[in-house]
């Protein structure tokens, strides 16, 4: 293969765990408490009703991978089915997003494992390492990433239904009571928070030029992987809320202070060795996502060119990583309230949502993919309405979330009106 084309690596075991390590990953280690803040108990129940739009997205995003595959799709399909500006626009303010979900990855994983290190470590020295060693693990191929992934991946799970096994012989059920203190206001206010463990799960479908058979393998790829992650999401915060009660809502490390219940010295270890595999798995693949579009909008021409340069011999994007990681390293000196960064990280996310479900609609309307070739083609009818809930769903999230925090819609307004001057000054229309 030359050295213009990226190297199709991927196969369906590497969609699951690429799907179940970015999600399984920072949130269930720091989004539990937060989210214990606003609804209680009764989290469980805005837990679930997080689950339902991951599941209308990732159907929509397994069809959108079967009929135009690309990788940095979330800025190519917008662009392809919507036009230039607006396919921009979303990749835009996701840069802002991403650096945000690598810093909230970098500060939680530093809560977790800096208080148990034997030396002394800052927070930050322990981000940039991880960042540093990600980047090295990249920059040589998503195949080498993503089998390191698979086996990271299956220890986590292992983990996670030990803890929780081990959870349950300590659960008090006057725990849940009283199970929704602020009603089912503060029930849908959660849902914002929660709804940052299920993304990631659709991180493969990005890279859908570095998949075989894309077409055949996306599809229950991703459902393997939505049916891993709620089942392990249940389980786990349910167990949690039965150890930790309301103390859960002031924790600032909830798996953590539950452990040190029914493992007492040896929780350190073991929920630190947990959370570092989880929040590397997931780290690495919103490292592999974000380099991903970066390169698609070099390679439109709308960003400088050099962003869509493939390496001629490893085969990736390597200058669009150069650049991820360094604004990781800058990300890693900005502040980390945790809150602040759970919703810039999913306001843009949710509005990548959207776009792309309107962008099934028009994908499935058009009779320019009635010839192509897919395992999974549902009908246009089935397309539409799934992708009409789930636009309703997206912005229904995004709108819930300017209660919980405005700070990060002013900053992505900020960011927005740079992006507003870039694409005046573009050097030519993007072209995907």
């Amino acid at each position: 293969m030359s050295g213009s084309h990226l190297r199709q690596s991927i196969r369906m075991r590497h969609i699951v765990a690429i799907g179940v390590g970015s999600s399984l990953g920072v949130s269930i280690f720091g989004v539990l408490g937060p989210a214990a803040s606003i609804a209680g108990p009764a989290l469980l129940v805005s837990l679930v009703i997080a689950a339902v739009p991951m599941g209308l997205f990732a159907f929509l995003y397994a069809y959108l991978s079967s009929v135009s595959p690309a990788s940095g799709a979330s800025f190519v399909w917008p662009t392809r089915f919507l036009g230039a500006r607006m396919g921009f626009a979303i990749a835009w303010l996701r840069i802002v997003g991403s650096v945000a979900a690598i810093v909230q990855h970098g500060a939680v994983l530093a809560r977790y494992v800096v208080p148990v290190l034997p030396v002394h470590l800052s927070d930050r020295s322990l981000m940039i390492g991880l960042f540093s060693v990600l980047y090295l693990a990249n920059i040589r191929g998503a195949g080498n990433a993503a089998r390191v992934q698979a086996w990271l991946t299956t220890g986590l799970v292992v983990l996670l239904s030990l803890f929780a096994l081990l959870a349950c012989r300590h659960m008090t059920v006057g725990h849940f009571q009283p199970f929704a203190p602020q009603g089912f206001h503060g029930v849908l206010l959660a849902v914002p928070v929660l709804v940052g463990l299920f993304t990631g799960i659709e991180f493969a479908a990005e890279m859908g030029e570095e998949i075989r058979n894309v077409g055949r393998v996306i599809a229950p790829g991703l459902a393997i992987a939505i049916a891993i992650v709620l089942g392990v999401y249940v389980v786990v915060a349910l167990t949690t809320i039965g150890v930790e009660g309301a103390a859960l809502a002031t924790s600032r490390a909830p798996l953590l202070d539950a452990a040190r219940v029914f493992l007492g010295d040896k929780a350190g270890f073991f929920i630190g060795l947990a959370a570092t595999i989880s929040i590397v798995t997931s780290l690495n693949g919103v490292f592999l996502i974000f380099s991903r579009f970066l390169f698609a909008m070099g390679r439109s021409g709308v960003l400088p060119a050099s962003l869509g340069t493939i390496h001629p011999r490893w085969q990736t994007p390597h200058v669009a990583m150069t650049v991820v990681f360094v604004l990781s390293i800058i990300g890693a000196f900005l502040p980390n309230d945790l809150l602040f960064l759970f919703l810039a990280v999913n306001i843009p996310t949710m509005l990548k949502y959207a776009t792309n479900s309107v962008c099934a609609i028009r994908a499935a309307r058009s009779g320019m993919m009635s010839n192509v070739q897919s395992g999974f083609r549902p009908r246009p009818q089935t397309v539409s309405v799934v992708g009409t809930l789930a636009i309703v769903s997206a912005l229904l999230i995004a709108i819930l979330g300017t209660v919980s925090d405005w700070r990060p819609y002013a900053v992505l307004a900020v960011w927005g009106l740079v992006g507003m001057i870039v694409w005046r000054f573009r050097r030519r229309i993007p072209q995907v």
